[in-house]
């Protein structure tokens, strides 16, 4: 589960390259482990650290609040409680609603652990909650998308028309030719000022108990997830001529259970068997729903999507949602498109192994998962979109209108794993590794009558299956008394590629679509100019490319994998000093990340353009106890474009927008221990 910021972290491993054998699906390119400190038995001690945060463009300012206290309670039994909270401010500005600090980020986490240790027993138990709530509209690096209302684009010239045309002319006109009182490089327009309202809770136990020539670690994690969405559909349906808003509830859980055995001798072999299972499930009221805020706003949808049926009527009083209580989304009683869910689940069960055996200079190590995977739903879709005789629920007995839809499967497989490395001696290794990593398979929902002449829709089925990338590798780790460099060249075979389709009538679907060869060679340098003084360099550099067409995508053997950026590359100075008497750091780095394109069709309107960002820190340590560092985040402040999306893109409703890496934010942080 995601963490609100890295507080109280133990460690940070970056595994690259796929980790299926030990690691399960969805670790095809690497896995990043956070390691949290544990309970300590040894001392009571503590830590409190402020930040405040000052963005460019925010009409407030932010602040980070954290706090640790460690509490040993005896020899063997120590309690550690950790709570952070954080607010980073928005900087987008809504026309429409006069709000201008869309993009307001809110988190808190809380963790208690508990741990218990008593000769070769160890065991920890932790509760760990999170509650995020987003305002809006989120510049590049939030992870979340911008929403489907354009960014004025100051290099644009703009005019009065209304309607889409190209990008530069809709903010200017839906704001009736006046941005006074806006920053047009940050305002926008939009109906509804969406939120996403998240709270996920994690509780796990973990027991490890050493039999000294192995040990034994038994996991338990139970996993709830609570999400509340609102956002805004009246870009794409009704041109922003009328609100729109969609709301959604979800309420997953997951259950997980693992057992791994692990050697500890000091042997040529060492290994590690284990068993992991995992069982995830939504509860039977999950519901989305979208409503216009009023009966003119109906007719427009009405009106140009071209329904007739029932004598060109429409009654959406007719679908009400199941589970009563429709409160939440104002009740206006002119539903558009409304959803839910019977049930939905997915499985994984695996068995895993990898032994290691090292002779003279050379390690060699297997490696193996096998697994099974099961997944299924059953849901209801009505509105609109799907008034035909044909659809009566799932039962039959609904109103006209509403669909069923029920599928299952499930599907087994193994993954492989072997490495090769050779230690020429201290200061030289060669390695060489053959890997495998997937995605797990699922199930499509079915799409709407009207897709079904969709010329993008026609790979279209109800299941796709897991994919595979076959990963080969070779590299070097050298090591000196001022450098270390690791280097490795790589290429991937990946097959039965999870291609996401949004064809123009508006809905997606999965498949299994493509096959694709990656090649790339990624490098870190790390070098000491002085004594004091650090130099630090990462790069990557990928060619990928599909090796089959795809007719409903436009796509050709040799065309660029989207949304692959084919060149990356970081610099960064660290220096190590002496300021009033006090040790004191300062580090600058540098970092450039090349353009991708988000289609096959590498359309220039639809693409992560190029762009580089220079960041700074500054720290002294003011005793033994207290730090205060200065952090500085985009410090040229560059105005680039992370991501843009316009008209000319293909879909038949337009929905454009820009989206921008952050301004410049600087950050004061004071740290101290106790």
């Amino acid at each position: 589960m995601g963490m609100t910021n890295l507080y109280d972290v133990n460690r940070i491993e970056v595994l690259r390259g796929p980790q299926g054998t030990l690691y399960g699906s969805n670790a095809v390119g690497g896995t990043i482990r956070y390691i949290t400190a544990m309970p300590q038995f040894d001392e009571f001690e503590g830590n409190v650290t402020i930040e405040a945060i000052d963005k460019k463009l925010a009409e407030d300012s932010g602040m980070n609040y954290n706090l640790m206290v460690n509490v040993p309670f005896s020899e063997n039994f120590a309690m550690r409680a950790v709570y952070t909270s954080g607010e980073n401010p928005g900087i987008y500005q809504n026309i429409a609603t006069g709000r201008k600090d869309i993009g307001t980020q809110e988190d808190d986490e809380y963790r208690l652990m508990f741990r218990y240790q008593n000769g070769p027993l160890d065991i920890n138990a932790m509760v760990m909650k999170r509650e995020r709530y987003d305002f809006g509209q989120k510049e590049k690096g939030n992870a979340d998308k911008p929403g489907t209302a354009d960014i004025v684009d100051a290099n644009c010239s703009y005019d009065t028309a209304w309607y889409y045309g190209d990008t530069c002319s809709r903010v200017y006109a839906t704001a009736g030719g006046d941005l006074s009182g806006y920053d047009p490089s940050v305002a926008f327009y939009s109906y509804t000022d969406e939120t996403f309202d998240v709270e996920s809770t994690v509780t796990s136990l973990t027991a490890e108990y050493d039999f000294e020539s192995f040990t034994a670690m038994l996991i338990l994690a139970d996993y709830d997830f609570e999400d509340f969405y609102v956002t805004d559909w009246s870009r794409i349906d009704t041109d922003d001529l009328y609100p729109d808003p969609l709301y959604y509830y979800g309420d997953a859980g997951r259950d997980t259970k693992e057992l791994r055995l692990s050697s500890t001798n000091d042997g040529p072999f060492q290994w590690t068997v284990g068993y992991f299972k995992t069982e995830y499930d939504t509860a039977p009221n999950s519901v989305t729903e979208w409503e216009v805020s009023n009966a003119d706003g109906l007719d427009y949808i009405k009106s140009y999507m071209g329904f007739t049926s029932h004598n060109g009527t429409y009654d959406p009083s007719v679908y009400k949602s199941p589970y009563g209580d429709t409160s939440f989304r104002g009740n206006q009683g002119l539903l558009v498109y409304g959803s839910y869910n019977y049930y939905s689940y997915s499985e994984e069960e695996a068995l895993y192994a990898s032994v290691d055996y090292t002779v003279d200079k050379w390690t060699f190590t297997v490696g193996m998962r096998d697994f099974e995977l099961a997944d299924g739903f059953k849901s209801s879709e009505y509105g609109i979109f799907y008034e035909s005789a044909d659809n009566t629920g799932c039962d039959g007995t609904e109103a006209v209108g509403v669909t069923c839809a029920e599928e299952n499967g499930e599907e087994s497989d193994n993954r492989f794993k072997y490495t090769v490395a050779y230690e020429v001696d201290d200061d030289l290794t060669l390695f060489a590794v053959s890997s495998v990593g997937y995605r797990s398979g699922g199930n499509n929902a079915a799409l709407p009558f009207f897709c079904a002449n969709d010329p993008e829709a026609a790979g279209f089925k109800r299941r796709y299956t897991s994919d595979e990338a076959e990963n080969t590798e070779i590299g070097v780790k050298s090591r000196g008394d001022n450098y270390t460099l690791n280097a490795t060249y790589f290429w991937v075979d990946w097959t039965g590629i999870q291609v996401t389709v949004r064809p123009a009538c508006g809905w997606s679907f999965t498949y299994n679509g493509g096959e694709a060869e990656t090649s790339g060679l990624e490098l870190d340098f790390s070098y000491d100019i002085s004594e004091n003084l650090v130099l630090d360099v990462a790069g990557s550099f990928i060619s990928a490319e599909i090796s089959n067409d795809i007719a409903s995508l436009g796509a050709s053997a040799g065309d660029r994998l989207p949304n692959i950026a084919e060149e990356q590359l970081s610099l960064g100075l660290s220096y190590r000093f002496e300021m009033f008497n006090s040790p004191a750091f300062a580090r600058t780095d540098f970092n450039y990340y090349g353009e991708s394109y988000a289609t096959f069709a590498e359309d220039r309107e639809d693409m992560s353009p190029s762009y580089t960002q220079v960041n700074f820190n500054l720290g002294l340590e003011i005793d033994e106890n207290s730090r205060i560092q200065l952090s500085v985040s985009n410090l040229t402040d560059e105005r680039s474009e992370a991501f843009r999306f316009s008209a000319e893109s293909p879909s038949y409703r337009a929905r454009n927008y820009l989206q921008w890496i952050p301004p410049r934010t600087i950050g004061l942080s004071y740290s101290r221990d106790f």
